[in-house]
């Protein structure tokens, strides 16, 4: 089973004060990873497999594939492969273009030579653009000629937009009055709204997001303590904690179980 690697950060990937970065690349393996940034890959030439979210794809010319800062994957390619890689932090787009690629619930697709086409000029483009403002309409053509989203008018209202901000933060911990200033409410207002709207308590939803990180990580192979801290929890006994009380085993056991049934599983296949 694929190790999984360190969490990439934009601002040793993309760049320092640099928020968009698209990148025409050959033949490129990555190992099981994540990063605190935006990805979308489009395959020009070649073919493969990659795992998004423990979920297998085959990949072929046309493919393409978007990920958010809460997802993993592995990408394997075969030699002489050609792909964009374009990589931006959350200022490129507004609170409900983010919203709605965090619930985009078809981040692979294949498209057609037209489309691939398309998406081919326009990242070559956006690769020698330097102007912010061209950038955006770039990455925003490219997700919308992809069909990853489509634009929605209305604004999130604040606590939609906090949730948006923990789910891509979560890894952090940002404190609930973090939370609170990032959309402009008071924290015990805020703390109160929150769990009304969302059933939980801002910690309760927190530790939810971090331990579905955590649970991905011990299925791909992670040992506890690597999915301890690079999920975002600070102490192993807390983590051993939360994780009990929110999955109903401890996280070793939980590896170890996963592991046995997809060990069953590839024997039935094979």
């Amino acid at each position: 089973m694929a190790q999984a690697k360190t969490r990439l950060h934009g601002f040793q990937y993309i760049g320092k004060d640099i928020h968009v970065l698209a990148q025409k690349r050959s033949s490129r393996g990555m190992l099981l990873h994540s990063h605190d940034y935006f990805e979308l890959e489009i395959l020009l030439e070649g073919q493969g497999k990659m795992e998004l979210n423990s979920v297998p794809y085959e990949l072929k010319s046309g493919s393409v594939y978007f990920l958010t800062p809460a997802d993993f994957h592995e990408v394997t390619l075969s030699e002489g492969s050609k792909l964009w890689n374009i990589s931006f932090d959350e200022s490129v787009l507004h609170a409900n273009q983010l919203e709605h690629l965090f619930s985009c619930n078809q981040a692979f697709r294949r498209v057609n030579t037209t489309v691939l086409r398309k998406l081919d000029a326009a990242s070559q483009l956006l690769s020698e653009e330097i102007d912010p403002l061209r950038q955006k309409l770039l990455v925003e053509y490219l997700l919308r000629a992809a069909d990853i989203w489509q634009d929605e008018e209305d604004p999130l209202p604040p606590i939609r937009r906090a949730v948006l901000y923990v789910e891509t933060f979560f890894r952090e911990n940002p404190t609930l009055s973090d939370v609170a200033a990032h959309v402009g409410l008071s924290p015990s207002y805020f703390g109160n709204q929150f769990r009304k709207e969302t059933g939980e308590t801002y910690v309760a939803y927190l530790n939810r997001c971090k331990v579905n990180c955590a649970a991905m990580l011990l299925q791909n192979g992670k040992s506890v303590t690597e999915a301890c801290f690079e999920s975002g929890f600070g102490s192993l006994s807390g983590f051993r904690y939360v994780f009990r009380q929110k999955i109903g085993m401890p996280p070793k056991d939980y590896g170890a179980e996963y592991r046995k049934e997809d060990g069953a599983y590839a024997s039935e296949v094979n």
